[in-house]
């Protein structure tokens, strides 16, 4: 594929001057083939389409909705022939000058997922501070990617950080190295640079213009995440100074436990001589054999010791009904694809009870969504066919996760 033929592909929302400034600019250098994905309201879909019409070679996809910026993206990964190599770029970016596609094409081998601007974010897709652990994170401003490796990993999601499913599975899978950081890329991109190379962000442009966001569950889902790493350490017992943690956020959990000796252990790999206590964050979910996990943690924890868990729960209202139209995809919420076992309410406690731990507190955190009560009227007619209790299963599948604590049976 010659950079002639790199099509270059973004989502716009209500913005017809945005993204008359991106195709302007485009247009002074390139005469590749533009893909827009609009998913703006009705009455500013008129302009955008008086926009697109200006320019040769830019082909229009209105949805006819607020589709968001990553399903936009997945959208067109999945309908359009774009490959084998494709542009990204935010609607609210100003190219400066030619040579721009070139750069990001020679620096772009075939075996990589993408090349522009990466950087370190947690799991919530929040950038996290220099010298920290954290996620790659390839920004979405302006990446160039391989279509056919881009699409062996998760699609871009409904999120501040649209990628993040991607570059987590890339992380958690030990292939960070699919992607290529450019220096450049990330001059231009950053809002404290002056001196630009190839092109401007103008940071949140669309944002600004439109209001916000427009992603409530993103930031409750950040905010439910905060609070739910805050109640799980609440479980440990106050006299427990050792902790051996297993959690694939360990440096936001690390922070919440000044004051004690936390050491982080991968599931699989060496543990510490005896702990005080042991914090699984979702631990339980990303084993093969958690049975022998937990037998392997009893041996190592110190006299009067604590197993503090989080444990995801698969008879939510939201997988059942997933479940139910096939629809179970590993890599989209509530399904991590890290996750390999599933766990009940009741199969939980009989999996740490078989291991020879007694439980002494716990609790669900519980789902308010109003979308879920067609679900849960399902959810109790089929309880009872089964013959058991419609109204606790209806609690039950109320519950996203559980928290416990256990101590070692007597």
């Amino acid at each position: 594929m010659s950079v002639a033929e790199i099509p270059i592909l973004t989502v716009s929302y209500n913005t017809p001057q945005l993204l008359h400034d991106l195709l302007a600019s485009v247009r002074r250098f390139y005469a590749n083939p533009v893909h827009v994905v609009d998913g703006s309201d009705a009455e500013h879909v008129h302009a955008i389409r008086a926009v697109v019409a200006q320019f040769p070679g830019v082909h229009l996809h209105v949805q006819g909705f607020n589709i968001h910026h990553g399903p936009g993206l997945t959208w067109a990964f999945r309908q359009l022939e774009l490959g084998p190599r494709v542009l990204v770029v935010d609607s609210d970016v100003v190219f400066l000058r030619g040579g721009l596609i070139e750069a990001l094409d020679a620096a772009l081998p075939a075996e990589a997922y993408g090349v522009g601007a990466v950087q370190s974010v947690n799991r919530g897709g929040f950038n996290v501070p220099a010298g920290e652990a954290g996620i790659p994170y390839l920004h979405p401003a302006m990446m160039l990617c391989n279509l056919q490796v881009l699409k062996r990993w998760p699609m871009p999601v409904k999120h501040g950080a649209p990628m993040i499913e991607a570059m987590a599975a890339l992380h958690d899978a030990g292939r960070s190295d699919l992607l290529v950081h450019l220096d450049w890329v990330l001059n231009d991109f950053s809002r404290e640079t002056t001196e630009k190379i190839y092109f401007d962000h103008l940071w949140q442009g669309t944002v600004k213009r439109t209001g916000g966001y427009h992603l409530d569950d993103w930031m409750s889902q950040a905010r439910g995440e905060a609070q739910a790493q805050a109640d799980l350490v609440r479980y440990l017992p106050a006299e427990a100074r050792r902790i051996g943690l297993m959690s694939l956020r360990a440096p936001e959990l690390v922070k919440l436990m000044p004051g004690r000796e936390v050491q982080v252990v991968a599931p699989d790999g060496e543990l510490p001589a005896e702990v005080d206590a042991w914090l699984l964050d979702g631990a339980l979910s990303r084993v093969a054999d958690p049975w022998a996990l937990l037998a392997r943690l009893r041996e190592r924890l110190a006299p009067g010791g604590s197993l503090v868990a989080r444990v995801a729960n698969a008879q939510h209202w939201q997988l059942q009904a997933l479940m139910s139209v096939g629809e179970f995809r590993y890599g989209v919420a509530p399904l991590e694809r890290a996750q390999l076992r599933a766990f009940t309410r009741v199969t939980m406690f009989e999996l740490i009870q078989s291991a020879g731990f007694q439980l002494d507190a716990g609790a669900p955190r519980l789902d308010n969504d109003p979308k879920a009560g067609p679900a849960l009227q399902a959810i109790r007619q089929l309880a009872l066919a089964m013959g058991r209790d419609p109204e606790g299963a209806a609690k039950d599948a109320m519950a996203l996760e559980f928290f416990v604590r256990a101590r070692v049976a007597a």
